[in-house]
Parts: C-alpha cells; structure tokens; sequence
C-alpha cells in the first residue's frame, strides 16, 4: 500500500488528513438509503469483507500516522460530524494565518 500511495502521489504528503471512520454496519445502512433508486458506484457492489478491509488500512494507517490523521468519529448526525471535523482543521487553519 505505500509503494503505491508514492507511486500516485509522487511523493507528496498532507499536512492534514481526516478520516470519518463509521462502523460497517452503519456505513453499509447508509449507503442503501442514500441508493435507494441509483447505485453510487461499483464499490457499494463488493462483498462486505473488502469493504471490512477497506477500513481496517484506513485505521492501520492512522495508527502508523497520528502527527498527519485526525479520526473523526462518523457514527453522530451530520452536525455533530462536521463540529468534530471543525475541531480536528481549526488548529491546521490557525498556524496557517500569519
């Protein structure tokens, strides 16, 4: 996965990465009544394992990164996600202003 994380991104990394971890079940519930009419993409089609694996290298990831990755707890409405997501940038924002 980091070989090709450098191959695409070229060596370049974020300052910041957030990643709105959501329990599969809730993810996979979500998912189905935002499709009720239309699938979004290929990806809702795989088995629940790859999407288990997904998220577990996503976790790994943060794990191994605690300096770049903010975890955001995703199971809450969206206003309570985005408040978290406000949390985990504002400090990222403030070093920015001069």
């Amino acid at each position: 996965m980091a070989e090709l994380d450098r191959i695409a991104c070229n060596g370049l990394r974020p300052d910041l990465t957030l990643l709105i971890d959501v329990d599969l079940d809730a993810a996979l519930a979500r998912t189905r009544q935002r499709n009720l009419d239309l699938s979004e993409s290929r990806m809702d089609e795989q088995a629940v394992e790859f999407h288990h694996r997904v998220r577990e290298a996503y976790l790994e990831l943060a794990a191994r990164e605690p300096e770049r990755f903010r975890v955001i707890d995703g199971r809450g409405d969206a206003g309570a996600v985005a408040e978290a997501v406000w949390r985990a940038v504002a400090p990222a924002l403030e070093k920015l202003r001069v």
